[in-house]
């Protein structure tokens, strides 16, 4: 049977592809490694990246996708590495392979996967591996309504073999994530993963596979017991074969894994030295060079920079779609477009922020109506800094906030300050600063009850800082 087995990265997680396609070299050398890369690199950025290693490197733009171009805008970096996997099935299936394993870039390998093998001779079988395999006793993160937001299933690993229903499954894949491979658990979404909740009613042949040994991550790591012998890792007495290192920072392993607060790396028995030997491998890798190259798909032609909000808008627009041409890219001004009504200051870009933002709602809930010039003010005064927002898209801003207060001073001199916009109030935005750098740290770390006082806090001080009565 003919293997092949890829991951997908940009080219600034590539220490932690190489230590991937090394460990699968040394455990499972039958499988003809790939690497999709979603992002442009240069001669010498590709001889950084992958030296001289044997994997097969495919620039994403070389798989089957859809105007490529618009795809690699609509999403962020995240959400594109993860809508392209389909087609890269698809590009590998077409080459002739009977079986595909996708595997994510921060994996490591320490166990050939034999029962993998054993599954895919079995045509048309997918094998997914659940988050969990057991109830989780605490109130930690990732909680169980957590793993349920995200997905039952972890897309880090996949093995599909080839046969006559694996066509109709990679074409259903695609068609959603085309458009819908987002970040929006509010709306029911999260990147490819999601999705796959459907595939054991929708398609036959699916294997749920719960050995303990495989995708051991921080989100099952409580329930399963760790133990070596003889210098082999077993959870719940069953071997390691692969540790899925999600969220992991080797130059910070203290906290283990950005996504959980549950422990520490102090707090997770003989899995630390798993995790220490891990973060040196990727070191060796050349970890902090490969680190600071930019995504390339950040910015556009000109080096303006893309925000996430700007893709959203886009992909929820047509007429922004239309507007912006075959290559998104090209013309950074043409993202931008300031809304009709001539009554109020809006763009798309503010529209869709505001959208994004519970905390705009609240603070500024009638947004096209009275709180429209304050929040205007909001987006001239906060997007720079929080978000890097050039000035092309403020100035508009600027302008239509300056001619509307201009107007009103003229007709009504003595309006009321919730009716009008005032200089935001430094000593409110000095303390709406401090809020957004330690807001990673109250996530982690406070109890839910605590998060909700402070979020009441913070959304006080925003109404005080721009005069929101």
């Amino acid at each position: 049977m003919k293997t092949a087995v890829f991951t997908i990265a940009s080219k600034n997680y590539f220490a932690q592809v190489n230590t991937l396609m090394d460990s699968l070299e040394k455990n499972n050398p039958q499988w003809e490694p790939f690497v999709v890369l979603v992002d442009e690199c240069s001669p010498n950025e590709r001889r950084l990246i992958q030296g001289n290693r044997s994997y097969t490197l495919l620039l994403a733009e070389e798989l089957p996708l859809p105007d490529f171009k618009k795809m690699f805008f609509r999403y962020t970096i995240l959400e594109l590495n993860t809508a392209v996997k389909p087609w890269a099935f698809e590009y590998l299936f077409g080459r002739g392979f009977d079986a595909v394993v996708y595997m994510d870039p921060d994996i490591r390998v320490y166990a050939p996967m034999t029962e993998i093998n054993e599954f895919l001779q079995i045509e048309e079988t997918i094998v997914l591996t659940p988050h969990i395999t057991k109830p989780l006793s605490d109130d930690k993160k990732p909680t169980e309504l957590n793993i349920m937001q995200g997905g039952v299933y972890n897309l880090g690993f996949l093995a599909v073999s080839n046969g006559p229903q694996i066509h109709g499954f990679i074409k259903w894949w695609e068609n959603k994530l085309e458009y819908d491979c987002i970040v929006d658990i509010a709306g029911g979404l999260f990147v490819d993963q999601k999705w796959m909740d459907l595939v054991p009613s929708l398609f036959h042949k699916v294997v749920i596979f719960k050995h303990c040994g495989y995708n051991v991550a921080y989100w099952n790591l409580s329930t399963r017991d760790v133990s070596v012998k003889n210098g082999r890792y077993y959870y719940n007495g069953a071997p390691l074969v692969f540790f899925h290192f999600s969220g992991f920072n080797p130059l910070d392993i203290k906290t283990f894994s950005k996504h959980q607060n549950r422990y520490t790396i102090d707090e997770i028995g003989e899995t630390k030295a798993l995790a220490e030997q891990y973060a040196q491998e990727i070191l060796n890798n050349n970890y902090e060079a490969i680190c600071k190259l930019e995504y390339t798909f950040n910015y556009f032609d000109d080096g303006t920079k893309i925000t996430d909000f700007m893709r959203r808008s886009y992909n929820r627009s047509k007429e922004l779609i239309e507007q912006c041409g075959e290559n998104p890219f090209a013309d950074s001004s043409a993202i931008c477009c300031m809304d009709p009504d001539t009554s109020i200051v809006m763009t798309n870009l503010m529209e869709e922020l505001w959208s994004l933002r519970t905390d705009l709602q609240e603070v500024f809930p009638y947004h096209r109506g009275v709180n429209n010039l304050a929040y205007a003010a909001w987006f001239i005064e906060t997007t720079p800094r929080e978000y890097n927002l050039d000035k092309k898209y403020i100035q508009p801003v600027q302008k239509k906030l300056d001619e509307l207060l201009r107007a009103k001073a003229e007709e009504q001199p003595a309006q009321t300050p919730s009716e009008t916009a005032r200089r935001p109030n430094r000593f409110y935005c000095y303390l709406l600063r401090i809020g957004q750098k330690v807001k990673p740290f109250i996530s982690r770390h406070c109890p839910p009850g605590l998060k909700r006082k402070l979020k009441s806090l913070y959304v006080k001080v925003m109404r005080k800082a721009y005069y929101v009565e």
